[in-house]
């Protein structure tokens, strides 16, 4: 019987990359008046977090995650 599970949804299942680079790219240009790089934001995304994107940008990261996670 199993006692644990491990659930890898995204990039296993579902690749919500694609959705997250134009929300974030979206909510860049709108709620920040910043043109984003989308091939560096995707870079940052897949081999960090969000978080790495709002430093890349100089963005307060609750602001900025709250901003983008409306968009999704």
């Amino acid at each position: 019987m199993y006692k644990n599970y491990i659930w890898d949804f995204d990039g296993t299942l579902y690749d919500t990359y694609p959705v997250m680079l134009e929300c974030i790219l979206s909510s860049l240009a709108k709620d920040f008046a910043i043109s984003g790089d989308g091939a560096k934001i995707y870079f940052l995304l897949k081999n960090e977090s969000s978080a790495a994107v709002a430093r890349e940008y100089a963005l307060d990261f609750t602001e900025f995650t709250q901003k983008f996670k409306a968009l999704e």
